[in-house]
């Protein structure tokens, strides 16, 4: 299987956080630095948070759109008559995806 695939499997199964661990760890590192520089240039701090917010919401976005394109790709490029078990394992795959996004 090509390299992309299985990272896209991995990707819709919900096994890997939605924003990598590394980018996570920067956008959090960048907020906290903004709450520290708040003191000295509080319009600074805001406007370096209002940044980083959009950076978060931007890569979530990003994540989710890709992790959507990935789970219809496992079900609505089959033939028609989809396998069964192929079916189930996209229901359950949009189901837990679900779940981690309503605990946001």
């Amino acid at each position: 299987m090509p390299r992309a695939g299985r990272t896209g499997h991995h990707a819709a199964t919900g096994t890997e956080p939605l924003v990598p661990r590394d980018h996570q760890d920067r956008l959090a590192l960048r907020m906290q630095q903004a709450v520290t520089d708040f003191v000295e240039s509080p319009r600074r701090a805001v406007e370096e948070a209002d940044s980083t917010f959009d950076q978060i919401v931007s890569g979530l976005t990003e994540a989710l759109a890709e992790r959507r394109r990935v789970l219809r790709a496992s079900w609505q490029e089959q033939d028609t008559d989809a396998q069964t078990e192929e079916l189930r394992i996209a229901l359950q795959r949009y189901r837990d995806l679900s779940e981690q996004l309503l605990k946001i």
